[in-house]
């Protein structure tokens, strides 16, 4: 992996850039950690959730994008494209009912959800799926406060993406990969 520093729409930022060896590396954190899990079964205890470089640099491999490694000058982005500049929020789940969480702050020119439930192997399909930021703003995270609601208090709004956007607007993955099929691009 490389390291460099870049100056986005006025925010200097470092980026972390994945290479070939890397997607090695994943696959061994994915394998690892689904073994944790299964352990983990055994016992009445929370499951750990999906480290972030697993979801973050699965998704740039997909895409052939960069990481943020440190951010220099304040943003809440996961990834940027350096071809348009957009920065790029990243949420995964490896749950059937996910409940996808947000900082008070956060923000994104572009919304990605990685679906990691049923992945198992380095040859099983992890969806993922472009979000539309209009729709996640307008989702009631209670009876009374949407999203953007909460968000404006300075709260952290928490919502099931896969049920509240993905199962109710019928969204198809933007992509379905493996782990095997990055280790050929």
């Amino acid at each position: 992996m490389k390291i460099f520093e870049k100056t986005i729409k006025n925010q200097k930022l470092k980026l972390q850039v994945f290479d070939i060896d890397d997607i090695e590396k994943l696959e061994k954190i994915l394998l690892h950690w689904r073994n944790i899990n299964d352990i983990l079964k055994e016992f009445p205890s929370r499951l750990v959730n999906t480290p972030e470089v697993l979801s973050e640099g699965i998704f740039c491999f997909a895409y052939g994008i960069e990481k943020f490694a440190r951010v220099i000058k304040g943003n809440s982005y996961d990834v940027v494209d350096l071809s348009t500049g957009d920065g790029i929020q990243v949420k995964s789940t490896t749950v059937e009912k996910d409940l996808t969480s947000f900082g008070p702050n956060t923000q994104w020119d572009k919304l990605y959800f990685v679906d990691f439930y049923g992945v198992n192997s380095s040859d099983d399909k992890i969806k993922i799926y472009l979000i539309d930021s209009k729709v996640v703003y307008k989702v009631k995270v209670n009876k009374e406060q949407t999203f953007g609601d909460q968000q404006k208090e300075k709260r952290r709004p928490r919502f099931s993406i896969k049920q509240e956007i993905i199962g109710k607007k019928g969204i198809l993955p933007d992509k379905e990969v493996s782990i095997n099929e990055l280790k050929k691009c």
